[in-house]
């Protein structure tokens, strides 16, 4: 079901990325924007450290910092339609972006992953 669940969000994600958003931004803006859709990897790969991993408080701190990253993208291109009344790009880049960033959640999971009971761990 988490399969299921993970791959419908992608999908729908992919779907609002192309058919309505990146349409209605510069090519400059739709490639950096393309650079934020590793959110729920990057959450899932740091949630996935197990205690004996070498380093793990500076991976941790990157990996607050990759993900900071990716929701500054997500959410600073969606400041200048503040001002005007297109309110349906204000929600749905952020939305298609993290949808969009489900699709590569079994890459960033471990098998010996803490989170493994929440029934992430299906290796």
């Amino acid at each position: 079901m988490i399969v299921v669940l993970f791959e419908t969000f992608h999908v729908v994600g992919v779907a609002m990325l192309i058919y309505a958003v990146l349409p209605n931004m510069k090519v400059v803006q739709g490639a950096m924007l393309t650079n934020c859709v590793c959110l729920v990897p990057g959450i899932l790969g740091m949630l996935s450290r197990n205690s004996k991993e070498s380093k793990r408080f500076a991976k941790s701190i990157v990996d607050i910092l990759a993900i900071v990253a990716q929701l500054s993208g997500c959410f600073l291109w969606v400041i200048p339609d503040l001002n005007k009344t297109n309110w349906q790009h204000v929600w749905m880049l952020p939305t298609s972006l993290i949808l969009t960033s489900f699709g590569w959640w079994e890459n960033y999971v471990d098998k010996h992953s803490p989170i493994g009971s929440c029934g992430f761990n299906l290796f």
